[in-house]
């Protein structure tokens, strides 16, 4: 079993989305063609259970093609389609030129590591409005109905919940704690993902 409370663990939770999503796979589908059990995958991902070596190798041989050492990789790119396993090719090139249904450049989280890093330092205590309130109009409509899930994210070990809530406008909140140093590695995918553009479009501020 792999070790949750490390950045390489987190690395892989966030490879393995990068890659599915990038090819438009649904998780069930990994679960089916990586010979796991019914919604382990989503497990997995949403960190309700550990991933476990064998699982990760699967999902690596058997979905992209890969070895599991491969999924480390802080630079790692999904395979072109005609490298891809049989099964797994046919689906991607079905799909290919549509829209994921999560579209990763607009994944919260991703938005949520680069606010941390900048405006928030290691032991800060925040709320989840207090975080939004560095997105701009465009973008507090984009995630207007999306929570952030903190312990089901990448950033599951580095926030925790403290227990204490704060007073806002409509009902209160829950207050979180930044208790690890969020990796430079980290916060530079974050940048590579969302992209200068729409850090400029999106942002009060450059979040360079």
């Amino acid at each position: 079993m792999i070790k949750e409370e490390s950045y390489e663990y987190d690395l892989i939770i966030s490879n393995l989305e990068k890659l599915r999503l990038s090819l438009n796979i649904e998780m069930q589908e990994i679960d089916e063609h990586a010979n796991l059990g019914t919604n382990t995958y989503s497990r997995i991902i949403s960190r309700k259970q550990p991933i476990r070596l064998d699982e990760l190798i699967s999902i690596a041989n058997n979905i992209y093609n890969l070895k599991g050492i491969q999924i480390l990789r802080s630079n790692l790119k999904a395979p072109s389609s005609n490298r891809l396993p049989d099964a797994i090719k046919t689906i991607v090139i079905a799909r290919k030129g549509k829209v994921p249904r999560t579209q990763e450049k607009r994944d919260i989280i991703q938005f949520c590591i680069l606010v941390l890093d900048k405006h928030y330092k290691l032991e800060d205590n925040f709320t989840n409005s207090e975080i939004k309130r560095y997105f701009n109009e465009e973008l507090e409509l984009t995630f207007k109905n999306k929570s952030i899930e903190w312990n089901k994210s990448i950033l599951a070990s580095f926030v925790e919940e403290t227990g204490e809530t704060k007073k806002a406008k409509t009902k209160a909140e829950k207050i979180y704690k930044l208790i690890k140093d969020i990796p430079m590695e980290m916060v530079d995918k974050a940048k590579e993902t969302v992209g200068v553009d729409l850090l400029k479009k999106l942002y009060h501020e450059r979040l360079t």
